[in-house]
């Protein structure tokens, strides 16, 4: 009886062993936590700002912080020499998860040029992505009238990240999009560098007015892009419901009557369209027939059989005149025999 429990024992052991190690395999979010736990600048300045070596994803020294208002990864490092270095952002202090150039997983490097000492800001999206620095992007955001609806501590806030116009891919043009807002009336306006400082309104212009925008309909999508060239923040309402129009019904034509003109067998009631191009009672395809002859339009009938008859008047006519002449002709004889 021992042996035998001891025997279950050790097969319920393994059977809860390996049914352990399959969710282990099977579920994705066993090998990394959804969201970062620290986000490190890892590359090869860091020795330059006081970790013990270069491309150190453990090295606390370069972690950026997190900011809740913000929902974005962020830090400043003052004085960085001059120089050509490059880096990444390493998740969770290891190279297991990290991103580079163009927010791509384990990407290139991301180079980080400075012609002299300078004091250089760093930022991690984790919902996009995006790692960058103030020296090699334009930090832009769109402060609003809207923003306290995006979680930003209040509106017309130029340092809330929340809307951070991002450039991931490196096309030079900055973006943002956000269904979160109720349907009202917004304005907004383009801040560079988290600031008042530098900003631009409608139609580019520094300083310029608010950019007045519509909601239409509670989670539309509304799209912000900013060309830092001529500055110019254009402001489009996507997913917004089409109102559904009704259509014309199309008239249906009324059917031609016996006689009346046709090009096709459908147009008629009779569904004849004779080769006189008349509706028709019956085809009317023989030889010698028509449904076009002149007192039985519409009926198809033999030429031969609406030939004009002759008349009793005009029968009568005719024998008088023959009569008329007839007697001349023997008027004419009996003179001549005398």
């Amino acid at each position: 009886m021992s042996r035998i429990l001891r025997a279950n024992g050790i097969s319920i052991a393994a059977s809860i062993g390996g049914a352990l190690l399959g969710l282990l395999i099977l579920w994705p979010g066993a090998a990394a936590a959804a969201t970062p736990t620290s986000v490190t600048i890892a590359g090869s300045l860091q020795s330059a700002l006081g970790c013990p070596g270069d491309w150190d994803p453990t090295c606390v020294t370069t972690d950026l912080t997190y900011d809740a208002s913000d929902d974005v990864w962020q830090g400043s490092f003052g004085s960085i020499p001059a120089g050509n270095w490059e880096y990444k952002a390493a998740l969770d202090h290891s190279w297991n998860v990290n991103y580079g150039l163009h927010a791509i997983e384990g990407g290139a490097n991301i180079p980080l040029n400075l012609a002299s000492p300078t004091s250089v800001k760093f930022y991690y999206d984790d919902k996009t992505h995006w790692v960058t620095d103030n020296h090699n992007s334009v930090i832009a955001t769109v402060p609003g009238s809207f923003q306290s609806a995006l979680g930003c501590p209040g509106d017309w806030d130029p340092g809330c990240l929340r809307s951070w116009l991002e450039d991931p891919s490196g096309s030079g043009t900055y973006d943002f999009a956000t269904s979160a807002l109720p349907t009202g009336n917004y304005e907004c306006k383009v801040a560079i560098n988290e600031s008042w400082d530098e900003n631009y309104g409608a139609g580019g212009a520094q300083n310029g007015a608010n950019i007045p925008f519509t909601v239409p309909v509670t989670g539309a999508t509304v799209h912000f892009s900013y060309n830092p060239n001529t500055h110019i923040l254009t402001v489009t309402v996507e997913g917004v419901p089409t109102p559904t129009a009704t259509p014309t019904p199309t008239p249906t034509p009324t059917p031609l009557a016996l006689g009346d003109a046709c090009i096709s067998d459908t147009q008629c009631a009779s569904t004849f369209c004779a080769p006189d191009a008349v509706c028709c009672n019956v085809p009317c395809t023989q030889a010698g027939h028509s449904c076009a002859l002149p007192g039985s339009v519409g009926l198809c009938r033999a030429q031969t059989d609406l030939a004009p008859a002759a008349s009793w008047p005009g029968l009568l006519a005719l024998g008088v005149v023959l009569a008329v002449l007839g007697v001349i002709s023997l008027r004419w004889r009996l003179t001549a025999c005398r």
